[in-house]
């Protein structure tokens, strides 16, 4: 049931793209002024989890310090539409929907 609402999901945000595609692209624009939340969105292909883009971020930096601001970019880029999440194992992955 819930592959199924997952698929809906993700075929409505595919509509959404091609109705709003311009608009869409303007917004990317100003989102990723932010050259983190590019780089973030970037990362974001099914395969790294929360922690695996804090590590490619940050490499050099104490992983319970930025984490949260990794998160937040996450969240920011998800309510947003451009990515989406699903948990695998207990882990939360990120992927690109637009």
């Amino acid at each position: 049931m819930l592959v199924e609402i997952s698929k809906k999901l993700d075929l409505f945000i595919a509509i959404q793209k091609l109705v709003n595609a311009e608009q869409i692209e303007n917004a990317k624009e100003k989102i990723f002024k932010s050259g983190t939340k590019k780089k973030i969105y970037e990362l974001c292909d099914g395969k790294r989890a929360v922690s695996d883009i804090v590590k490619a971020v940050f490499p050099n930096e104490n992983f319970k310090k930025v984490q949260p601001t990794i998160s937040y970019h996450l969240a920011d880029l998800e309510n947003l539409g451009l990515i989406a999440s699903k948990i695998v194992g207990g882990k939360k992955f990120f992927y690109k929907v637009l």
